[in-house]
C-alpha cells in the first residue's frame, strides 16, 4: 500500500481568562481542537494526560484537578476537562486516558473538541495558573 502518515495537531495553547471568582465558585472554561489526520491505517487511538502533575500552578497556589472519574459538576477550586461540551468534567491523570478509537484512515482530519473547566472561589490568590497537557495519537496497522 502507499506510505503509511499519523499527524496531530491542536488549536495551541487555551487560556481562561477574566474569571471573577465569587463565594460559591465561579464556573469558566475554554476549548482545545485536537485534528488527527491519518493515511493507510486501519484506524488510531487518541489519548490525553497531564504531562507532570495534574495540578495548575501559580507560583506554589495549586488548583488540583477534580477528583471527578466520570463526568460530573466540578467542586469548587478545581479543573477537569470534557469532550461532549457539557459543564460536566473529569479530572485529569497522569496515565494516558483513552479518548477515542478510530477505525479507518482520518484523511481529512479527524477533530475533538477538549473542553476544560475550572470552578473557583475567593480563596485562591489571582494570577496565572497554568498545567501542560499531552495528547497522543497512535496508528493501528492490523
Amino acid at each position: 500500500g502507499d506510505e503509511t502518515s499519523l499527524s496531530i495537531s491542536t488549536s495551541g495553547n487555551i487560556t481562561i481568562a477574566n474569571i471573577t471568582p465569587v463565594t460559591g465558585g465561579t464556573l469558566a472554561g475554554a476549548n482545545s481542537v485536537v485534528t488527527v489526520t491519518s493515511t493507510d491505517v486501519v484506524g488510531f487511538k487518541l489519548y490525553v494526560r497531564s504531562l507532570t502533575s495534574t495540578d495548575m500552578n501559580n507560583q506554589g497556589a495549586i488548583i488540583p484537578t477534580s477528583g471527578n472519574g466520570a463526568p460530573a459538576a466540578l467542586a469548587v477550586n478545581t479543573w477537569g476537562y470534557n469532550t461532549n461540551g457539557t459543564s460536566n468534567y473529569v479530572g485529569m491523570t497522569l496515565s494516558d486516558v483513552l479518548i477515542k478509537s478510530i477505525t479507518g484512515p482520518a484523511s481529512s482530519g479527524d477533530i475533538t473538541t477538549f473542553k476544560y473547566g475550572i470552578n473557583v472561589d475567593l480563596a485562591n490568590p489571582a494570577g496565572n495558573y497554568a498545567t501542560s497537557v499531552i495528547y497522543t495519537a497512535v496508528p493501528q496497522t492490523d
